[in-house]
């Protein structure tokens, strides 16, 4: 029986406390394998995207004491990622510097190496071998994710995985004790229920690894007979199931009250529900031509879909051919147990309602193909090497150190180049910055162009994880600039803050060039403002200014057809500076995104209106105002109804300029100026916004002056 073989290899290596004596070793070699792998995250200097959401606004400790003052706080909370919101707040709060970021990627590293040693002990306990064991734990823990995890310094992506084994670990010991449902089997279930759910509200897609240690059983358990592993695939996959319904119904009460009547419309690649019957069949057709061969390049995340199907079908070939040199029946069961969890594994993407491709989103289901592909060649290369007097456990530690090896030099390759795009594009910009002698008032950056080629000249793969550019990404741009700047200091002396001011052409008939954030440089009295435009966009000229063009960096280093802007091209900008506050606070949509000259979907101006909001614009001169403007984006349902502007030279005695009350609702990508008499300049105007077309929330995509 499995439940007695499992029990009592558990229950000797226990005894004789060689469990614990596995799991340091096993730890102490993954530490070395990982970081000899992921060094290059260390060596090199890089930021990219998520990163740069630690250097946000300002460094000053006061600053990063509060977690709400970290860009994607509630952006986490609301997609029901609570413990990814703590643990992303913990890192902004320690990081400064790149020396912090460094210490923190190695944190990053020795996590992902308990999780080796976990996994590795337990297969030992499952029956392989300690060598074979190290290697194949080492094989999943070198895959795209982890790779990811380290290079954006992403501690969720890596604790995540220790809450789901540590849970199944604990499941599958309860399912296969041959003991009766006693107190210590309950005890063992809810404790496995509370840990699986953690992970959920750490990182959903990961706990799928549930079904990891399943797969382990099913593969290298020899004494598995056909009724239990039925038994035990279904047994996993219901307790997995009901742990998933219960956080599908319940994660909202881990969301802060202060969140719930500022919930966004939630991106479909993202948002916390099922996708609908009819989605989730037209994505059946994209899961069987791309995401499940994705799954099977394991870790060259340069291949392509075409490439994955070869893999699965010679892994599906070799299980075939070990079929039929073995016991039949309980290899086929195998097979088709294995088959369903890869399956399973899956789920996670299909049933989002988006269809991104991420490799952390497949990430469950890529580890069991890598069993499942070690399984269906492992007969095979058993039986080649007996015919040859080679013992058996030396070709399977031959063959599981080859998986290894393979792994760790394709991780160390496309970590080494995704470092090394991230390092070109930092360069870049903290070199035409080092270039520029006078005091800097204003930098500018010209946002790469589409491409999906990177700047090391590979392919960008899967979306935002490898190879691309972080300043494409507008609202990374200031914080990139930000960090460039930290290079010309010592990381103890660099102070660097934003303020809120922010640039505006006077003529609504042009497309304004506006700022979405400005840097203090120590020693310098005025602010550096950033800001930016995509390639081919109007710019306008101002003293002092600094043009980031990454174009420049994108002619030299792909195919050479992108052109550097015409600087001489640029008119003088025609602007008054002025500084917005706001009297309510939303870390993710905060009021600079009404001032950003951009209607995306996801970059609006979103607060709670159950009382009055109010905005207030500063000049640093009187400045005559008669005509402004609102404009709206894909959704138009929550937009000012009624509110009032006011104005002021002091602060304290406040005029009415104008008021207004609504009565059509607003139409999505709408834009209308309100002209109303006025002849006095003031210093000051505020925005009382009374009423939106929606009872709870106010959202602005922008605010036109």
């Amino acid at each position: 029986m499995i439940s007695m073989d499992l029990r009592d290899i558990l229950a000797i290596r226990c005894s004789r406390g060689l469990l614990l004596n596995h799991f340091m070793i096993f730890f102490i070699g993954g530490l070395l394998s990982l970081y000899l792998t992921f060094s290059s995250a260390i060596q090199i200097e890089s930021i990219f995207h998520d990163d740069t959401q630690y250097f946000a606004e300002s460094l000053n400790p006061q600053f990063k004491k509060r977690c709400a003052n970290y860009p994607p706080n509630a952006w986490q909370y609301i997609i029901g990622r609570p413990m990814t919101a703590v643990l992303d707040c913990l890192t902004f709060k320690l990081t400064s510097s790149w020396s912090d970021l460094v210490l923190l990627r190695f944190a990053v590293i020795a996590v992902l190496a308990f999780s080796v040693a976990m996994l590795a002990t337990w297969l030992v306990a499952c029956g392989l071998d300690r060598v074979v064991a190290f290697a194949v734990a080492l094989a999943i823990f070198v895959l795209p994710t982890p790779q990811y995890a380290v290079f954006i310094t992403n501690f969720p992506l890596a604790v995540a995985p220790i809450f789901t084994l540590l849970s199944s670990f604990m499941f599958m010991t309860a399912m296969m004790k041959a003991t009766p449902r006693s107190a210590s089997f309950w005890i063992t279930i809810v404790a496995s229920f509370f840990l699986l759910f953690i992970s959920f509200l750490t990182y959903p897609a990961i706990s799928f690894m549930f079904l990891l240690p399943c797969a382990t059983i099913i593969a290298f358990q020899k004494r598995l007979d056909n009724a239990w592993c039925f038994r035990l695939v279904l047994q996993t996959c219901i307790f997995f199931g009901i742990a998933a319904v219960v956080y599908m119904k319940i994660y909202k009460l881990f969301i802060p009250h202060d969140f719930w009547n500022v919930l966004p419309n939630a991106n479909q690649d993202y948002a916390v529900h099922f996708a609908t019957m009819g989605a989730f069949v037209a994505k059946l057709s994209i899961f069987l031509a791309k995401i499940l061969p994705m799954s099977f390049i394991f870790w060259n995340t340069l291949w392509s879909p075409g490439d994955g199907v070869v893999v699965m079908a010679f892994c599906v070939l070799l299980a075939g051919i070990a079929i039929g040199w073995s016991d039949r029946l309980a290899q086929i069961t195998r097979l088709l147990c294995l088959l369903m969890l890869v399956i399973v594994g899956h789920v996670a993407w299909l049933l989002m309602p988006g269809g991104l491709f991420l490799f952390r989103i497949l990430f469950a289901g890529t580890t069991i193909a890598l069993v499942f592909a070690y399984w269906s060649v492992r007969p095979v290369a058993l039986i080649l090497t007996k015919q040859r007097s080679v013992s058996p456990i030396h070709c399977e530690r031959g063959l599981a150190g080859l998986m290894a090896l393979t792994g760790v030099l394709l991780s160390n390759f496309t970590m080494t180049e995704n470092v090394r795009n991230a390092n070109m594009e930092l360069m870049f910009v903290r070199d035409t910055l080092a270039s520029h002698i006078t005091p800097i008032s204003r930098v500018h950056v010209i946002r790469p162009p589409e491409s999906r080629i990177g700047f090391n000249g590979l392919d960008v793969v899967s979306g935002d994880e490898f190879n691309h550019a972080t300043t494409s990404y507008r609202q990374d741009v200031a914080n990139f600039v930000r960090v460039a700047l930290l290079g010309f200091k010592n990381d103890n002396d660099a102070k660097v803050q934003s303020c809120t001011a922010n640039l505006s052409e006077s003529d609504l008939t042009h497309a304004p060039v506006a700022m979405d954030q400005c840097v203090w440089m120590p020693g310098n009295k005025d602010s550096i403002m950033v800001t930016q435009s995509a390639p081919g966009e109007r710019v306008c000229r101002s003293d002092n200014m600094v043009v980031v063009d990454m174009n420049v960096l994108a002619h030299a280093t792909r195919t050479g057809e992108y052109q550097p802007t015409d600087m001489n091209a640029m008119e003088p900008c025609s602007y008054r500076p002025f500084t917005v506050t706001a009297s309510k606070v939303n870390g993710n949509h905060g009021i600079r995104r009404a001032f950003d000259e951009s209607v995306r979907p996801d970059d609006f101006w979103e607060v709670d209106i159950s009382s009055p909001v109010t905005v207030d614009i500063s000049y640093e001169s009187p400045t005559l105002i008669d005509h402004y403007g609102f404009a709206t984006g894909d959704a138009a349902a929550r937009m000012p109804k009624d509110w009032v502007l006011l104005g002021s030279n002091d602060g304290n005695t406040w005029i009415t300029l104008d008021e207004r009350s609504l009565q059509d609702p607003w139409s999505p990508y709408q834009r209308r100026l309100f002209q109303f008499d006025n002849h006095q300049p003031f210093l000051k105007y505020r925005f009382v916004f009374k009423q939106a077309f929606d009872p709870r929330i106010l959202r602005v995509y922008e605010i036109l002056l």
